[in-house]
């Protein structure tokens, strides 16, 4: 006779084994459903990724990745700037899957990418990222001569190489000071095809970052009474200029030094010449002509009232100071910058600069190289310096002991954008660090970035040879690196 106990037993047995069976059966279904999905989402972005569709990537978003994320244009340019580091895309396959996110590996003409999508669909992602892949020797092979002795060596060494590799980087300088002590760490080369370290002493373009000395200035100007602030510029400028006030508002000194003037870049009919046509017009560009082209200029709101980042409203400040003083923007500089804090090695560039030979190559995105273009009103805008003398710069500017240096770091912007509120030149922002006080710059053959934190007695340089890099991602990181190093 059966035991029903025993048979029930059994019956319950086989039908939690099928459950399970068509539960493993269903997710493996669901799962391979859900790989479909993202793959053929893949190939679309993809696609669209190698014919330069950037904005089309972005309408493939769901509207809650629109609403936190960057703003179309902003995302093409993204892409425009991977897609320079990577070339064509070759080829794509799956990597792995983690969290929410499939992962796929594109392979480029130069380098890998790694690609993640989260997929509401197989047209429409809720969330996607990008990291070029970088391999451990590829890491190791970076020349430098970072120690590696201690946390904070090995911290800056982990960022640094990845980044060396990630932007294809010829050589890179880093500056630190904290608490007074300085560390120096060089990376790459200061040419290809040779196998020369940069040092401290090693030459770079300042790029836009010498607007904060353009800022200091002012604040000179300011402290000696020479100006206010407040003053509307064509108190300092020759002739009638009715076109620089929007709406009765007139632009102030301070709002070339704070990126609110309203004033676009000119003159920007050199825009489309070639490196020979543009240094031919530069020898016969004087700065009467740079500031009678300002007649030309129009606002569309109110100077003080919105951020435009503008080289060319700084530049028309540094003439301004020419005339304050009544001597040139590179007196000015040695006088009351370079001379006082002891560097050395920083002056305005010119066509005639005696130490060439000291100057680290430059190289564009692709590669090639560089050679600075001696723009229209370079001696209102070309500085060089080194690392070392940028530390003794930061140093001053942690300090505050000079009362113009102190000056230009008051925020005069409450515009209520946290990355985009101003001093005079420097950009001035709340950070979980701390007040972060930093100006980053490009020339046509080096990138820059300077920043430091007065709360925390820190502060950093980074130099490269590279034109068009933002390195204040890479600051921020080794700051954070620093920071964190016992």
């Amino acid at each position: 006779m059966m035991d029903l106990k025993k048979g029930t037993m059994k019956k319950k047995q086989i039908l939690l084994a099928v459950s399970i069976f068509f539960t493993i059966g269903f997710n493996l279904y669901a799962q391979e459903n859900d790989l479909k999905a993202h793959t053929r989402l893949n190939d679309t972005i993809f696609s669209k990724f190698n014919r330069g569709e950037f904005s089309g990537i972005w309408q493939m978003g769901t509207d809650d990745w629109k609403k936190k994320t960057l703003s179309s244009s902003d995302f093409a340019g993204y892409m425009r700037y991977l897609k320079e580091r990577t070339g064509s895309i070759i080829s794509s396959s799956f990597f792995k899957a983690a969290g929410n996110f499939e992962y796929f590996k594109w392979i480029g003409e130069k380098k890998t990418l790694i690609v993640g999508l989260s997929a509401s669909s197989a047209q429409t992602f809720s969330d996607i990222n990008f990291e070029i892949f970088v391999s451990p020797a590829e890491l190791s092979a970076i020349h430098t001569d970072n120690p590696l002795k201690n946390a904070i060596d090995s911290g800056v060494n982990e960022v640094a190489a990845r980044f060396m590799v990630e932007n294809s980087a010829v050589g890179m300088g880093i500056g630190i000071i904290k608490d007074g002590k300085i560390r120096i760490y060089n990376y790459g080369t200061v040419e290809k095809g040779k196998n020369e370290l940069p040092t401290e002493r090693t030459l770079f373009d300042l790029g836009s970052t010498l607007k904060t000395f353009t800022g200091i200035l002012l604040a000179q100007a300011v402290i000696d009474k020479k100006a206010n602030l407040t003053d509307d510029i064509r108190k300092y400028l020759p002739g009638d200029y009715p076109n620089l006030a929007f709406q009765g508002h007139p632009i102030r000194l301070v709002d070339l030094a704070n990126y609110t003037s309203g004033i676009g870049d000119t003159p920007p009919y050199t825009q489309n010449m070639t490196v020979a046509e543009r240094r031919a017009y530069a020898a016969k560009y004087t700065v009467a002509d740079f500031l009678e082209d300002f007649h030309t200029v129009k606002l569309d709101f109110i100077p003080g009232t919105k951020y435009q980042y503008s080289s060319t409203a700084v530049a028309l400040l540094a003439a301004i100071l020419e005339r304050i003083y009544h001597t040139s923007y590179a007196d000015l500089v040695q006088r009351f910058i370079a001379v006082p804090m002891h560097l050395k090695d920083t002056r305005v560039t010119t066509a005639a600069e005696t130490d060439t030979d000291r100057f680290a190559k430059g190289y564009g995105a692709d590669g090639g190289l560089r050679q600075w273009t001696y723009g229209p009103t370079l001696e209102l805008g070309g500085i060089h310096s080194t690392i070392h003398d940028m530390l003794l710069y930061i140093a001053q500017n942690i300090k505050e002991t000079n009362p113009a240096v102190k000056l230009s770091h008051q925020q005069t912007t409450h515009l209520g954008i946290a990355d985009e509120e101003s001093g005079l030149g420097w950009f001035i922002e709340p950070t979980a660090r701390g007040i972060q006080i930093e100006k980053g710059g490009n020339s046509p053959r080096h990138s820059s970035e300077c920043m430091f934190i007065r709360e925390k007695n820190i502060g950093i340089i980074c130099f490269t040879n590279m034109q068009g890099e933002d390195l204040g991602n890479l600051a921020e990181s080794v700051l954070d690196k620093v920071m964190a190093a016992k």
